[in-house]
């Protein structure tokens, strides 16, 4: 199949650099995940003398063989103490390779979620506005601009992390780009978790006006594409784990209520 005109051709040249890839559309770091699972699954099978690729092209007509081995391998992951997400990201991996196999893996899945009704997930303690307060008071004082200005704009926004360390100045509105017309600050969500199946493009908003100026001081001189933190993601962590250990915060644990009470006491 050939191009048809000028325009065929334009889009042609645009979409070797992007090419269409099998499967549900998910992230690179995703499918990178779920290729090093995959290859996991199937160096397991190949200890007990079988083949991952014979069982999935005779998957669709023997679905039991694949799904038996599918369950016995969750078994032996939940009792080797691996962490949920591997057995789960396993199947969507599967899936991912033989997409007609999917509504047969319902035996795996009832493993998966026996497994979650084991060991329920838990939800991080949220963060005081005191013990934030502590963080950026200290950042600001040891010259930590970029820093106090994440952490702030992550809390107040309620980012992920990863969407303020992936943001560049232009995808920040601050109040000085709108003439002082609003008092808020938005920031544009590059690649929304959502972007697959429901809302592609999403903005955080930041009404918080203490937090809205030091927003504004810590980011408001850099140029359209410069990034809002330039630097790397273990620095980022490395200096959040400094700060956390300044105000007397573990830096490996999670929180109880007791210990945020001792901590938030002394400080205020």
């Amino acid at each position: 199949m050939f191009p048809r005109n000028g325009d065929d051709v334009k889009r042609a040249e645009r979409r070797l650099s992007a090419p269409l890839l099998p499967g549900r559309p998910v992230r690179h770091a995703t499918r990178t995940n779920r290729e090093k699972l995959l290859d996991s699954f199937r160096e397991w099978l190949k200890k007990k003398g079988f083949s991952l690729d014979v069982l999935l092209s005779a998957a669709y007509a023997e679905p039991e063989s694949l799904v038996v081995h599918l369950v016995d391998f969750g078994k032996k992951q939940y009792e080797a103490g691996y962490p949920y997400n591997h057995f789960a990201e396993t199947i969507n991996a599967i899936g991912a390779a033989k997409p007609t196999v999917r509504r047969f893996l319902t035996a795996a899945w009832d493993l998966a979620f026996s497994w979650v009704r084991q060991e329920p997930g838990e939800h991080h303690t949220a963060c005081p506005f005191q013990i934030l307060l502590a963080l950026l008071s200290t950042a600001i004082y040891w010259g930590w601009p970029a820093i106090a200005g994440a952490i702030a704009l992550s809390w107040g926004a309620v980012c992920r992390i990863g969407e303020v360390l992936q943001a560049v100045r232009r995808d920040l509105v601050i109040p000085a780009d709108v003439m002082f017309s609003s008092t808020v600050i938005y920031l544009k969500v590059q690649e929304p978790k959502t972007r697959f199946k429901a809302a592609r493009h999403q903005m955080s908003r930041l009404d918080y006006q203490d937090l809205v100026q030091l927003v504004s001081c810590a980011f408001g001189h850099l140029e359209a594409d410069k990034k809002l933190w330039p630097f790397s993601g273990q620095l980022m962590r490395t200096r959040f784990r400094q700060l956390l250990a300044a105000v007397g915060l573990p830096t490996k644990t999670f929180l109880t209520l007791t210990v945020l009470e001792q901590v938030v006491r002394p400080i205020f």
